[in-house]
């Protein structure tokens, strides 16, 4: 960014963030219990002020969290435990898409002005130098000296000579940003200069700082430009005007005349939007987009259609079939191009955070790898700490769409902030990012959502306590995800103790599967197939297992004389095949943690060993 529009733009960031103090001030006093009405209402003032200078240079979420704070601040009732997230998110937003912002702005050095007034050329030649960028003046003969790679060039001239030049520039400069300044903007001439190429169109009563901040603004939203439109539509005549239109406006074009040949063009010409005429000559437009929306490949594609009715039944029939946007015929060149651009860019934006994980309706890996890169460079930037997680779901249909989609929702539940990131990492792993928490905070709200009955298993991480780096993270959770239990939340670099296990049983396949899932976690397991070899180790007075496993089953039990040996023990017990019900009950009241029936599954078996405690 230019040396002087990072001025401006730090003084905005600055200014914004002195609107923020009074805001944190009062819902620090409150939470002390000294927050007073005039406070709440200069918190108000604030609020509603960053909202409207937000709203102003297009920080869409930074400012919808504004104006929540100050609707909050609007009732004199308003808690600070209500206002305390809220606040806390609009900080975050606003850094994030501060930053973003920042990042965005085009660097101009220079900018072509075609002027037809010296007074226009010297005003606008003052105001390029205030921003740190020089002007090269053109005159209309001589088109061929701006470079070919060049981007910005303002036009200021009568309208007929505005419109000739935009023409001829449009047609040397395909992707570059043309700004048009007449004496005065009558609709029909701001539709021909639209067609002609023109990219944002301004009254000579503009300020020139106002057209510089405006263009470079502008120029950020052009990235549309170039992109794929698929038109189907069966009017000849309407279908070359709405292609000149789209060529003229920067667009590559593909036409149909209906339904045939439209799957192949899908694979072919791999379109970034699909313009749909509701009335087709084999059926209505909304079917294909019906289909669109049922295949996985072309479900987000943006769809806009047209309609030669306003009328309330057709419109709900087209937003049903999954239409993004629609507009009536005769349509508007200027509106048509501007929804364009606006639903492309947004349908970039929504790539660029990433893809939808189509089981669980979460955002995808990389969605989530970006939201995590900006919560972890938000806790650094604030010196807060930022927790990770990995949640498995375990057992029988976990991995299924409606399993995976429920448990998701559970977790957001107890997720503590709206912010807090979800996403989906594989086929059965959930990814969590919480903001400002801790490692411990983190296991214990995930040791609740087991608790809760879902079936499962976690790994948690903490920036910076595990690492600074959130993605050299993520091998780690990984590895301690693989060797953590079910029904169990591992901390990175804190695996659980090995465990002197006996496992006293017959010989059965969920006792061996157990036995081997112990072992891979790398816990000593101690089988005994007899009672006698049992009864021998009880004997010994440093024979100590951490856990024990009695199968009731075994011939030659004798309980009570195992009874009493076990209570030596004092560890936990977990008993299996019980004879009968009074045997379980009597099982119970010498100190069985738990006593399961047979052919209980191993998940449970080891469950009930409870490998977490200590």
């Amino acid at each position: 960014m230019d040396a002087s529009l990072e001025s401006t733009w730090n003084r905005f960031v600055e200014v914004s963030l002195e609107h923020l103090q009074p805001i944190q001030v009062y819902l620090q006093a409150s939470l002390r219990g000294s927050g007073d009405a005039t406070m709440r209402e200069y918190a108000l003032s604030n609020a509603l002020a960053l909202g409207d200078r937000f709203r102003g240079v297009g920080l869409s979420e930074a400012s919808r969290y504004a104006e929540k704070v100050a609707e909050l601040l609007a009732y004199p009732e308003v808690r600070p435990e209500e206002l305390a997230p809220w606040l806390l998110w609009l900080r975050r937003e606003f850094t994030r898409q501060a930053d973003a912002s920042a990042l965005s702005q085009p660097a101009l050095s220079q900018l072509w002005l075609c002027a037809g007034q010296t007074a226009y050329a010297d005003a606008m030649t003052l105001a390029a130098r205030r921003h740190g960028l020089r002007v090269l003046t053109l005159q209309p003969s001589l088109l061929e000296e701006i470079p070919q790679g060049f981007e910005m060039v303002i036009v200021q001239q009568d309208f007929t000579t505005c419109l000739h030049l935009l023409e001829q520039l449009r047609e040397r400069l395909p992707s570059a940003f043309l700004l048009a300044v007449i004496h005065r903007v009558p609709f029909e001439d701001r539709v021909a200069l639209s067609l002609a190429g023109a990219d944002l169109i301004l009254t000579q009563a503009t300020a020139p700082d106002q057209v510089l901040e405006l263009m470079v603004r502008k120029r950020a939203r052009g990235a549309a430009r170039g992109s794929r439109i698929l038109l189907v539509e069966d009017d000849r005549v309407t279908r070359r005007v709405l292609e000149r239109i789209l060529v003229q406006g920067g667009f590559l074009v593909r036409t149909l005349e209906g339904q045939q040949n439209f799957g192949a063009s899908l694979e072919e010409f791999r379109p970034e939007l699909v313009i749909l005429d509701y009335v087709l000559p084999e059926g209505p437009g909304t079917d294909l987009c019906l289909a669109l929306r049922s295949d996985s490949r072309w479900n987000s594609l943006p769809v806009l259609f047209l309609t030669a009715s306003r009328d309330a039944d057709t419109v709900s029939k087209v937003f049903a079939a999954g239409a993004d946007d629609f507009l009536a015929k005769p349509v508007d060149a200027v509106e048509l191009l501007g929804r364009l651009r606006n639903r492309l860019l947004r349908s970039r934006e929504l790539r660029l955070q990433g893809d939808v994980d189509p089981r669980s309706q979460l955002p995808g890996r990389q969605a989530t790898l970006q939201m995590l890169s900006l919560l972890t460079k938000l806790a650094r930037r604030q010196q807060l700490s930022a927790s990770l997680a990995l949640f498995q779901l375990r057992g029988p249909g976990n991995s299924q769409p409606e399993q995976l989609s429920q448990t998701a929702q559970e977790i957001r539940q107890i997720l503590r902030r709206p912010g807090d990131i979800l996403g989906s990492w594989d086929q059965d792993t959930l990814l969590l990012g919480l903001y400002d928490t801790r490692r411990e905070a983190c296991k214990n709200l995930l040791e609740r959502l087991l608790q809760s009955g879902v079936s499962g298993a976690a790994s948690v991480a903490s920036c910076p306590a595990d690492g600074a780096d959130f993605v050299a993270l993520l091998a780690p959770l990984q590895e301690c995800l693989q060797t953590c239990p079910d029904g169990t939340v591992m901390e990175v670099g804190r695996r659980p103790r090995q465990l002197h296990i006996a496992v006293v049983s017959g010989e059965t396949p969920e006792v061996t599967q157990l036995v081997q899932r112990l072992r891979a976690l790398q816990h000593r397991v101690e089988v005994i197939r007899e009672v006698s070899e049992f009864c021998d180790n009880l004997a010994q007075t440093d024979w100590k297992p951490e856990r024990l496993l009695l199968d009731l089953s075994l011939p030659k039990i004798d309980t009570a004389e195992i009874w009493t040996a076990v209570e030596r023990l004092r560890c936990p017990l977990v008993v299996i095949h019980p004879p009968d019900e009074g045997t379980a009950l009597k099982v119970l009241e010498k100190g069985a943690s738990e006593v399961l029936a047979a052919g209980a599954p191993v998940d449970q078996l080891e469950r009930s060993l409870n490998l977490q405690r200590p």
